[in-house]
């Protein structure tokens, strides 16, 4: 049995149709060269003699734009390392603040207390008026005192004398007269009197020496410690 075996077909292949395709090919690459540098040429004559297509002005105004917000920036650092600074001081100066505030407050303390001492004092001085109140009526009622007493003495004084001059009177009659019993009873009854009349002088004196009114009882004063 023989075996059949096909055999493969041959290529068609011309080299006028390769020659066309690659004619076509390049014409067309060409053109679209052609295309674009026409294009090109076009868009440069419109656009006054450049490919640049950008505004100037809009270019410039975004540069200075940019310079400004550049500026902005280095400001804004320096203000924020100016801050951090100032945070720093202050953060130093907290412990001052502090001991201040604890200073304010022992101070309002210590005006408290004064207030309180102040008030005291007040009191104080106010029993001290009434003290010296009443040792100004002991005064005076020691004073009417002593004039009465005065007084007493001056009449006590004045009766001894008169008494003196009468008995004195007496004992030169006495003297002159002659010794009779008549005479001598006459001068018993006559000093007898005078004796009477001294005793009842006395008596009176030693009345009129007596106060008036009995004294009133000592002011007591009393003595408070002040605070300082």
């Amino acid at each position: 049995m023989e075996l059949q075996t096909k055999q493969p077909p041959e290529l068609e292949f011309s080299m006028p149709e390769v020659e066309e395709s690659l004619t076509a090919y390049l014409s067309a690459i060409g053109g679209a060269i052609i295309g674009l540098l026409l294009t090109l040429l076009v868009l440069a004559i419109w656009n006054g003699g450049t490919l640049n297509f950008t505004n100037i002005s809009r270019v410039n105004a975004l540069d200075a734009g940019l310079t400004d917000v550049a500026a902005d920036l280095e400001t804004v650092n320096a203000n924020v390392d100016a801050l951090g600074e100032r945070l720093i001081v202050l953060e130093q100066e907290s412990g001052a603040v502090a001991a201040l505030q604890k200073s304010l407050v022992e101070l309002d303390a210590s005006l408290a207390e004064l207030d309180r001492t102040l008030s005291d004092q007040g009191i104080q001085l106010g029993q001290l008026d009434t003290a010296v109140e009443d040792l100004q009526v002991t005064r005076r009622n020691f004073d009417l005192f002593t004039a009465a007493l005065t007084d007493a003495l001056a009449q006590m004084e004045t009766g001894a004398t008169t008494a003196q001059s009468e008995s004195g009177g007496a004992s030169q009659r006495t003297r002159s007269a002659p010794p009779t019993t008549s005479a001598s009873r006459t001068d018993d009854r006559q000093t007898s009197d005078s004796k009477a009349s001294t005793t009842e002088t006395d008596s009176q004196a030693s009345d009129t020496a007596q106060p008036a009114r009995p004294l009133p009882p000592p002011a007591v004063v009393g003595y408070a410690e002040v605070a300082p």
